[in-house]
């Protein structure tokens, strides 16, 4: 008798053991799966930092690494793709700047950040946590203009501004990119390209296409414009300003696309404002991987 109850205990023992550490595992393995997510499409997601909650634009340096800020304050993150870690920040200014802080480029070794205004800021990379010095220009854009995108184009040597929705005089029913080149530091006068509204809003069952990010895609010889007012959606246009592409964005993974960026291996990322959350970055992988 004495065998059998303890043989009961022992079962007893075994019974709670693994019910609290197979639940014990569960909870450890959710714990671990908040920061990132991939699905069966191969598209993956992490979160990013607080102090990125309202990150603007992103940019990738000519050795591959990412770069992004928010849209408040002249500081500069470098960040991991994978896992959203920052690697380092830097700002602007020994006691830093402020501003409505819309677009990120990097071009011939030097980092250029736009306020929606126009106002071009030009400065080198600088070591973590240090502040760098900078050079402001007035790049001309009228109060008309809110810009919510820059991307460097190296084959005219240009930075490239995306309108959200003022295109410019004599350019209604147009989506605008202007211009600015960097051997005279001038915005040239006439949009580099320009798409006609209609054509996107066709596809997107008129719910409309507001401009607020933009990057050059090398391996396609081709820019991608997001939007994130109106319909969140992705566009692809050649450099003849010619329309290939427009497709929806999962809202599932894009709350508030607001940048996009390419890696070396041709990469796509894309960063979301936090909305009631996080920012995130969602990765898409090359179509050759």
């Amino acid at each position: 008798m004495k065998q059998i109850s303890k043989l009961f205990f022992i079962l007893f023992f075994l019974t709670i053991y693994f019910t609290i550490y197979g639940c014990s595992k569960e909870r450890i393995e959710q714990k671990t799966e908040v920061n990132s997510v991939k699905n069966s499409e191969e598209i993956y997601q992490t979160k990013l930092k607080n102090v990125l909650k309202e990150i603007s634009g992103l940019a990738v340096t000519d050795d591959g690494r990412l770069f992004g800020h928010n849209d408040e304050l002249g500081v500069i993150y470098e960040i991991n793709p994978k896992t959203g870690e920052i690697i380092k920040r830097f700002e602007l200014g020994t006691f830093g700047i402020t501003g409505d802080f819309e677009g990120l480029a990097f071009a011939n070794s030097k980092f250029y950040l736009t306020e929606s205004n126009g106002t071009l800021y030009e400065f080198s990379e600088g070591s973590n946590n240090s502040s760098v010095k900078f050079k402001t220009f007035k790049t001309g854009f009228s109060s008309k203009f809110e810009i919510e995108g820059l991307c460097y184009y190296p084959e005219s040597n240009v930075l490239l501004f995306a309108s959200k929705d003022y295109p410019g005089k004599n350019y209604k029913g147009f989506r605008t990119v202007y211009a600015f080149s960097l051997e005279s530091y001038s915005l040239l006068p006439e949009p580099f390209l320009k798409v006609e509204i209609d054509k996107i809003n066709s596809e997107l069952k008129n719910k409309g296409f507001f401009p607020s990010g933009i990057e050059y895609n090398k391996f396609t010889n081709t820019f991608f414009i997001i939007s994130s007012k109106g319909q969140k959606a992705i566009v692809e246009i050649n450099t003849d300003g010619e329309l290939l592409m427009v497709e929806k964005l999962k809202g599932k993974y894009h709350k508030q696309p607001e940048g996009i960026a390419f890696l070396h291996d041709g990469t796509m990322v894309i960063a979301d404002e936090g909305v009631k959350g996080n920012a995130t970055l969602t990765v898409y992988p090359a179509p050759n991987k």
